[in-house]
């Protein structure tokens, strides 16, 4: 099986890579899947995710250029989220 990482810098979308993940365990060509709760960068850092409020995977941690309504990442609760991590890989 093949080993995979995953860098997934939004907190409840690294929750369900790791659920998914999980079903996946019990599969003998799984291999390991390791959900790194992180965004990849060339440079280790952190910054404030931004996620279009209609489209869970629209999101970027640059700034909005693009003219849609992106705002910045709440958890459940609404509180934002902050800074996530950014790794170097």
């Amino acid at each position: 099986g093949a080993n995979i990482l995953s860098f997934e810098p939004a907190p409840d979308t690294a929750e369900l890579l790791k659920c998914s993940a999980g079903e996946l365990k019990d599969v003998a060509t799984a291999g390991l899947i390791r959900v790194i709760e992180a965004g990849a960068s060339d440079v280790e850092s952190e910054a404030i995710l931004r996620r279009h409020p209609d489209s869970p995977g629209m999101t970027t941690f640059g700034g909005n250029s693009s003219g849609f309504p992106l705002k910045e990442l709440t958890n459940s609760n609404g509180t934002a989220v902050g800074t996530v991590r950014l790794l170097r890989v």
